[in-house]
């Protein structure tokens, strides 16, 4: 059995990214976090998600990932289907992932919403 989180480094993730054509974690809970989704998307990998969790705010601020029903089963083929005949679809859609992570998901950004949070609370009283 594959376990992504088991991969052994940085390195190995990155390989294994560049080795697909589209990434997909069908969830059946609403994650909270999506790292691995943000992985997939650093590496130019375009994505198909579940519409729970996480994901609609993340990928309404980065981009390159297509949302579906969670437990729709046949949109969520319909959707992978679409894509994997799809190859401009998927450049595009890898292409805003890559910009998006690497504008809006990097440490000046993290620091900006930071001290943003910061202020607004401290400037309040």
């Amino acid at each position: 059995e594959f376990s992504y989180q088991a991969l052994d480094d940085r390195d190995d993730k990155i390989r294994f990214l560049h080795e697909l054509d589209l990434f997909c974690v069908p969830t059946t809970y609403p994650d909270p976090k999506g790292l691995f989704v943000l992985e997939a998307l650093a590496a130019g990998v375009p994505a198909v998600v579940p519409a729970h969790g996480c994901f609609p705010e993340l990928i309404e601020q980065v981009s390159g990932a297509r949302m579906v029903t969670p437990g729709d089963v046949d949109a969520l083929a319909r959707e992978l289907q679409q894509l994997l005949e799809d190859s401009a679809a998927r450049r595009t859609l890898a292409d805003e992932g890559r910009q998006g992570v690497v504008e809006r998901c990097n440490a000046e950004s993290a620091a900006d919403d930071t001290l943003e949070v910061w202020q607004r609370f401290v400037g309040s009283r």
